[in-house]
């Protein structure tokens, strides 16, 4: 008799075996891994639970309103896109005035990167924190939350108008709580993230501290609801999220989110993002040790692990030497909405997760383009020569030095965006 042999497994298959244990190992530990573990901080934000007063907060901030986006959606998105980015590089940014710097004693992901000194240099140099720049935000979508909206006499950072949801086909990327496949399960990925890099300085009317201040707060953030997941089986919606980013000529793309597997049009889409000037960052991911996540590991994208509080790598971090930057990847402070039995909630809490990395990075990479300018930058290299320069100076002169630093697995340091600005271009 002879043996039974076993067939070889086709590459495509291999492929989407190791997706899907991944998504299954990642569901399981994403709790920690993106934050949704983490702790709430001991406030909670103004605003009916139901989201009555976030309305009419989002009213008063010309930002629509309701969940169908109405029936002219397609048509505004379009004439959006037409119109370029000007309107929303400028939108009320002149509302943000850049007072006395803060200290961030209490905020240790904004203090040891030394965003208050980079924001210092900024107005030295006469400079906003991000102001004239626009971020692309490929992520499970974002909330009303008064983080996010205008702050007294700041206005919201948020392109609303510009925003996308890919999942459902409308321009209202509000995140889905019913959605079965959500990781992380119990809160919006997409608001955290987005809080990070742009929630305005201080708190919103009405809320008590702790507050969030985001890294770039004059920076406008396009929202772009691309997965419910943050573990990605397949790349085809971010690629969507990309192209558009492309079409719209933001300055940046942020993704904290990650998968295994061929993505063709999301590489593709990226490698046209790149090759038009736009700098795009990515988690490495978490829990997946020496294996770095797509997109992260794409040519020309920054990838971006994790550091502690105690300015040690973070051991949930993927690593390897792929890796550009090492970035605040626990207890980070951020914007967190929650619902419930279809109520919401609006809070302030604490996260883990390269996610959050990410975020830092997108930001530092909008105060890099408001210092030097995305024009001037551009006729210097060329516009695939500005993400080519910024990566350069990044991993060469925009990190902090720390004692027995693995650099074959977490890049040269931990993010210094005071450093990060302070080098001269090449």
């Amino acid at each position: 008799m002879r043996p039974f042999v076993v067939p070889p497994v086709p590459p495509i298959v291999e492929s989407a075996l190791r997706a899907v244990v991944i998504a299954i190992v990642s569901s399981f530990v994403v709790e920690m891994a993106t934050g949704c573990g983490a702790s709430d901080l001991p406030r909670e934000l103004p605003g009916d639970a139901a989201a009555g007063s976030s309305l009419d907060a989002a009213r008063a901030d010309g930002s629509p309103t309701d969940g169908s986006a109405d029936a002219a959606s397609d048509s505004t998105s379009d004439a959006a896109v037409d119109a370029g980015m000007i309107d929303a590089r400028v939108a009320d940014a002149s509302s943000l005035d850049a007072g006395p710097m803060p200290s961030f004693d209490d905020d240790w992901a904004l203090r040891e990167t030394r965003v208050a000194q980079a924001w210092e240099r900024l107005a030295r140099a006469g400079r906003g924190r991000g102001l004239g720049v626009v971020i692309a935000h490929a992520d499970t979508g974002i909330s009303r939350h008064p983080e996010l909206l205008a702050h007294a006499d700041l206005a919201s950072p948020i392109a609303w108008e510009l925003g996308w949801d890919f999942v459902d086909g409308d321009a209202d990327p509000d995140h889905d709580f019913t959605a079965l496949n959500r990781i992380p399960p119990t809160h919006g990925h997409g608001t955290e993230t987005a809080s990070v890099i742009v929630s305005p300085p201080g708190c919103p009317v009405g809320a008590e501290p702790p507050c969030v201040t985001g890294v770039a707060p004059e920076a406008r953030l396009v929202p772009l609801r691309v997965s419910d997941s943050v573990v990605l089986l397949s790349g085809d919606l971010v690629a969507e999220g990309v192209e558009r980013a492309t079409t719209l000529d933001a300055d940046v793309i942020s993704i904290s989110m990650g998968g295994v597997g061929e993505m063709p049009r999301l590489q593709a889409a990226i490698e046209r993002a790149l090759e038009q000037g736009i700098i795009v960052v990515a988690a490495a991911g978490n829990f997946t040790g020496r294996l770095v996540v797509q997109p992260s590991t794409f040519d020309g994208v920054v990838c971006v692990a994790g550091v502690t509080p105690e300015l040690e790598p973070w051991g949930r971090s993927a690593r390897g030497s792929r890796v550009d930057i090492s970035g605040p990847s626990v207890d980070v402070r951020h914007a967190r909405t929650v619902e419930t039995r279809g109520e919401r909630e609006y809070r302030v809490g604490l996260a883990s997760g390269t996610s959050d990395a990410t975020a830092m990075v997108a930001g530092a990479a909008a105060l890099w383009l408001s210092l030097h300018g995305k024009e001037a930058l551009v006729a210097r290299y060329g516009p695939a020569g500005v993400p080519r320069v910024f990566r350069e100076l990044l991993r060469t002169r925009g990190y902090r030095e720390l004692p027995d630093w693995p650099t074959d697995r977490f890049g040269p340091g931990m993010l210094d965006v005071d450093a990060l600005l302070a080098a001269p271009l090449p």
